[in-house]
């Protein structure tokens, strides 16, 4: 399996937020995270990428245990995390944002390579390189994020919440960018969505996350015979 969660427990001060999370992703799968408003669906994916340390259980990436490693070298892995809300350095372009997210990469030529397949796959962006992302809508600052994110070359791409304050219109675009990424990059997809019907569009696999636990799993098409009531959300 690509990536492996065994007992993950998690809490903030005396307040267990996970209790005994267990998932397995296999390479190039798209999963979805589902659940209601503090869930823990964000804790989870921080705990993945370390940037809060899991008190119980172990976390594998490609056969290693990754556990107690520093978010930075899961980064080194390939785990890259795109937070909620499309953040971006307002007052660089977006190709300086995307720049500055390569920055890893010291071959000069291979980020140009790759700020163009980001472009490539964002058209949007790519008739507004020149502007700042300060003035970009909320839609462009979300795909901005994503591609940014994409300059880390991810193994593991953890997505959280990409539909957030978006209109239809951008909610499918992202979303169909998303597809692409996964198709495109073969890159495994942890996407956690408040938009269950568009999450269920790309995922092969999905959780249920509720009050910390792990509820359901299974796929996409026999979740949707699972009742709202037990998935709570």
């Amino acid at each position: 399996m690509h990536l492996t969660l065994d007992g993950v427990e998690v809490s903030y001060g005396k307040k267990k937020v996970l209790n005994q999370i267990s998932m397995a992703m296999a390479h190039r799968e798209v999963v979805a995270l589902v659940g209601h408003n503090g869930a823990g669906k964000t804790t989870l994916l921080k705990a993945i990428l370390g940037l809060i340390e899991s008190e119980k259980g172990q976390i594998k990436f490609e056969g290693d245990d990754i556990t107690h490693l520093p978010p930075h070298l899961r980064v080194g892995y390939g785990i890259v995390y795109c937070p909620q809300g499309g953040e971006v350095f307002k007052r660089l372009t977006v190709v300086e944002n995307l720049e500055v997210a390569g920055h890893r990469e010291r071959d000069s030529k291979k980020v140009r390579e790759n700020v163009e397949k980001v472009l490539s796959l964002f058209p949007a962006l790519k008739n507004r390189c020149t502007l700042r992302g300060g003035v970009l809508s909320g839609g462009e600052r979300q795909m901005l994020s994503l591609g940014m994110s994409l300059m880390l070359s991810p193994k593991l791409f953890l997505i959280d919440e990409p539909s957030g304050g978006l209109s239809p219109l951008y909610v499918d675009k992202v979303f169909e960018s998303i597809r692409r990424i996964n198709e495109q990059f073969q890159t495994t997809i942890l996407l956690v969505e408040q938009n269950v019907n568009h999450a269920l569009g790309i995922c092969q696999k999905v959780y249920v996350l509720r009050n910390g636990h792990i509820v359901y799993q299974g796929n996409k098409n026999e979740v949707k015979n699972v009742s709202s009531e037990f998935m709570g959300f």
